[in-house]
């Protein structure tokens, strides 16, 4: 290839040859950039697999189940300290609680674990529940976090369940 001419064309065809050829070229250099970065890529890999399995299946920040239980029993208690038992509002307040725990727990920054809240919230007069739960986890990294909350008409029982995602 002339570089010369390319440098400096005289007429608009060779303006056009000289962004043709510069093109051309480009895409021949960018090219063979790509294949080597992704020969690299592959060989890493095959290093890396050669090796086994390469994710991390424990958690680099543990569940801390004590500091969650207490974040969720100063959320009961804010919220449902002078709240009155009616069966339209209960239905609300179980949701609206299960969101605020769930937001409030991530925000404490646990990487790679998922979570789900249930909220229970029952009237104290004659009433009686028992509430149960099973799961298949790893003991070593899934946990869970509960609380209970009562005032004169209800009964409040929260859970957060945290699952380490491997």
């Amino acid at each position: 290839m002339d570089f010369r001419r390319l440098l400096a064309p005289n007429t608009t065809d060779d303006i056009e040859r000289a962004e043709s050829e510069l093109t051309k070229h480009s895409v021949r250099t960018m090219t063979s950039v790509l294949a080597s970065v992704n020969k690299l890529k592959f060989i890493s890999q095959r290093s890396l697999a050669a090796k086994g399995n390469v994710t991390n299946d424990t958690p680099l920040k543990k569940f801390d189940a004590t500091a969650v239980t207490r974040e969720i029993e100063d959320i009961l208690k804010t919220v449902l300290k002078d709240f009155e038992y009616e069966p339209n509002r209960v239905r609300f307040m179980s949701k609206s609680l299960s969101e605020t725990i769930k937001s409030k727990v991530k925000s404490m920054k646990f990487p790679r674990y998922k979570f789900v809240t249930t909220v229970s919230i029952m009237s104290k007069n004659e009433a009686s529940m028992v509430i149960s739960s099973r799961c298949l986890w790893n003991t070593d990294s899934d946990s869970y976090a509960s609380a209970q909350y009562t005032n004169g008409s209800i009964a409040a029982v929260a859970t957060l369940y945290a699952i380490f995602n491997e």
